[in-house]
């Protein structure tokens, strides 16, 4: 749903070339998808290459381009606009 393209420039990897989220955008796009209804579990991807799905909508916290999901079990993720690489979200199909 949301993502940050990737830039190559000399001598940097696609990595460290990726265009960071502004944190109202970042805010902007999770809420979007904690506030879709029906709720729907979406995807978030880190810049490490790390994910986990958001499986319920009050499991998760944001502000100021900061997050912490309370996953299964109570096992906390603490994420930041800088860390993810992309948030990924069914989208509306619906004709």
């Amino acid at each position: 749903m949301a993502s940050r393209p990737r830039r190559r420039s000399p001598g940097g990897s696609a990595r460290d070339m990726i265009t960071r989220m502004s944190p109202e955008n970042f805010d902007h796009a999770l809420k979007a998808l904690r506030q879709r209804q029906p709720f729907r579990p979406f995807t978030v991807e880190l810049v490490s290459g790390g994910r986990f799905e958001v499986d319920f909508p009050d499991a998760l916290v944001l502000r100021d381009g900061v997050a912490v999901f309370v996953g299964p079990g109570g096992v906390p993720v603490l994420f930041d606009h800088e860390s993810v690489s992309q948030l990924i979200g069914e989208r509306n199909t619906a004709a």
